[in-house]
């Protein structure tokens, strides 16, 4: 565990994959273990993205050209270099996981089919709220309406109670007058005021009536409705003509005030002089009463000719009040024409722009364009009917093509960019090789100097050396091939007084010997500084055994020999002797000599 190191990515890549969509961390991030194994899961999972979908993956190897091992949720491996692994291929080939695959889709369908019955059912409550906020507007706008009329019914009664009041006053007075004077002749003009003020308060009390229904009776506003939005119209155009009516009234009204001002000082004037003629009564003659007489008659011909302008000027205005109405009826009769025109104009508008909206939706999902870049490509048709046929023939052959790949751009793009990647892989591979190949062939060329060098050396030596320990003798050292690389060698030698003869055909003490002569020559080369010989001269006589062991003495300066031996000669050449005894069974003991130091003793 102390030898594993943990291992990470390099800076710009991490900061590249954060950046990247559907990321959800590495894997050491993700999992939980002891903190003593941290170098452990490092080096196994911290090289190793974690992404959401394979598309997310796929994206983020091409940001850092396949130098990371990305693995998404549902088991696919996007491996260093650009190579898929698990996923949807094991998936489908996994008999343990159909199982939980079909239940999961079982339950998607499940989960599909509440969504939808969830979608219906909000469908239908969004409608019934549509419904409810069309009746509460309708409501709304009738309550407004009702509003208006009722303002408009208190206004009007206002105006005819100020009017009752005014002619009860005026009546008031003219009774008061009439009685100082005298009774007979006003009985008649009496009778038809208090007619008239009885119509007046027959009307008042209906139009009282009128109101408390409107304010109490909420149904009876409902039941008008339809009367109301009639006359709504009505109002809306009398609205104007009120305005300017409004003006004229306020004159008049002035002017009506004028003259009850100027009545109410005649009476005033009247009222003083009766009150001075009742003081003065004793001392008027008759002629002076007659005379009284003679202008209250005057005076009262000038009030009966007053009243009967007025009256004249009362039914001029109910007059322009007929001809009003009748101007507003026409009116709203138009209003409402045009109302209905607009209503049908604004329904063949909306059909052709449902139109308009169904050829631009087809415009879009058929040929793929939008209405710009149709209009800016448009051409004008000499023949509608030639030009829908080469439609149809066109439409025709694209659906004997079959149905259309719309990822293939993008696939042709992404496997662009895999091929250009692989070509730069292979670029890179293909340098690679030439490289390598460049650098074997200099390694070969530089193996067959050397070994050329070396094996000529060791031939010189290995013919010296089995002539010192033959005592004469020839040897040689042949290559087999003219190819240095794959030749083998082959050991020619002829001890003394025999023939050049195999190896193979040598006895064992003569093959030890040439092998220790091959041993020495190379050693003669290449020094080497540790040699350990196991019995190498068993086979040997005791001669070639002591000439054996004056050999090993001519390198005992450069190199140090270990030799396991039996033989005496060996152990006399040795200036040092190791040996192993058991005295006691099971019990080994190591007795050393050195050579040297007895000599020095003896001498």
């Amino acid at each position: 565990m102390t030898t594993i190191k943990a291992r990470s990515i390099s800076s710009q890549n991490q900061d590249v994959i954060a950046e990247s969509p559907g990321f959800l961390g590495m894997a050491d991030e993700l999992v939980t273990f002891d903190a003593k194994h941290e170098a452990i899961f490092k080096n196994l999972l911290a090289t190793t993205a974690i992404f959401d979908t394979v598309e997310h993956a796929r994206d983020a190897a091409r940001k850092v050209r396949y130098q990371v091992r990305m693995v998404t949720l549902d088991g696919t491996e996007l491996r260093t270099g650009g190579s898929y692994a698990g996923g949807a291929n094991r998936q489908n080939n996994s008999i343990f996981i159909k199982p939980e695959l079909e239940q999961l889709q079982k339950e998607i369908a499940q989960e599909e089919k509440l969504l939808r019955q969830e979608e219906e059912n909000l469908k239908s409550v969004q409608e019934g709220l549509t419904a409810l906020s069309q009746t509460l507007e309708t409501i709304k706008s009738k309550g407004e309406q009702a509003r208006i009329e009722e303002q408009g019914l208190y206004l009007s009664y206002q105006q005819t109670c100020q009017q009752v009041e005014e002619l009860e006053t005026l009546l008031e007075l003219q009774e008061k007058e009439l009685n100082n004077l005298r009774g007979g002749d006003w009985q008649a003009e009496k009778e038809k005021c208090q007619e008239r003020l009885s119509i007046i308060a027959t009307e008042k009390q209906k139009l009282e009536s009128e109101i408390e229904e409107i304010k109490s009776n909420k149904n009876a506003i409902q039941e008008r409705y339809q009367n109301l939005q009639d006359k709504l119209s009505q109002e809306r155009l009398l609205k104007t003509e009120m305005i300017g009516r409004k003006r004229y009234e306020v004159a008049d009204i002035e002017r009506i005030n004028k003259e009850l001002e100027n009545l109410n000082i005649e009476q005033n004037e009247i009222e003083r002089l009766l009150q001075e003629k009742v003081d003065n009564l004793e001392k008027v003659d008759t002629e002076l009463l007659t005379k009284q007489e003679t202008e209250a008659k005057s005076q009262k011909e000038e009030i009966q000719q007053g009243l009967i302008r007025k009256q004249f000027e009362l039914d001029d205005i109910e007059g322009q009040l007929d001809d009003i109405a009748s101007h507003l009826e026409q009116a709203r009769q138009q209003n409402e024409e045009w109302i209905r025109k607009q209503t049908r104009a604004e329904a063949t508008k909306e059909k052709i722009t449902d139109r308009l909206r169904y050829l631009q939706g087809q415009l879009t999902e058929e040929y793929q364009i939008s209405y710009t870049e149709a209009l800016e490509q448009a051409n004008p048709l000499e023949d509608l009917a030639v030009a829908e046929q080469e439609v149809k023939d066109l439409e025709k052959s694209i659906r004997s093509l079959g149905p259309v790949n719309l990822d293939a751009i993008e696939q042709f793009d992404e496997v662009h960019e895999r091929l250009e990647f692989l070509n730069s892989q292979r670029d890179d591979i293909l340098s690679a090789k030439n490289l390598l190949l460049e650098t074997i062939t200099e390694m070969n060329d530089e193996v067959k100097e050397r070994f050329k060098s070396t094996f000529e050396a060791i031939r010189e030596s290995f013919k010296v050396t089995f002539k010192q320990m033959f005592g004469g003798g020839q040897a040689d050292l042949i290559l087999t091939e003219g190819d240095l690389l794959t030749a083998g060698v082959e050991i020619s030698v002829q001890p003394p007084g025999k023939k050049i003869q195999s190896l193979n055909l040598m006895s064992g003490g003569e093959k030890a010997l040439s092998a220790l002569a091959l041993l020495f020559s190379i050693i003669r080369v290449k020094t080497i500084p540790f040699v350990i010989l196991d019995e190498v001269e068993a086979a040997l006589d005791e001669a070639n055994v002591k000439r054996f062991g004056d050999y090993l003495n001519r390198f005992d300066k450069d190199s140090q020999f270990i030799v396991v031996t039996h033989r005496k000669g060996t152990m006399a050449a040795a200036d040092s002797i190791y040996g192993v005894t058991m005295q006691e069974s099971g019990v080994s003991k190591i007795v050393s000599v050195k050579l040297k130091d007895l000599e020095n003793m003896d001498a």
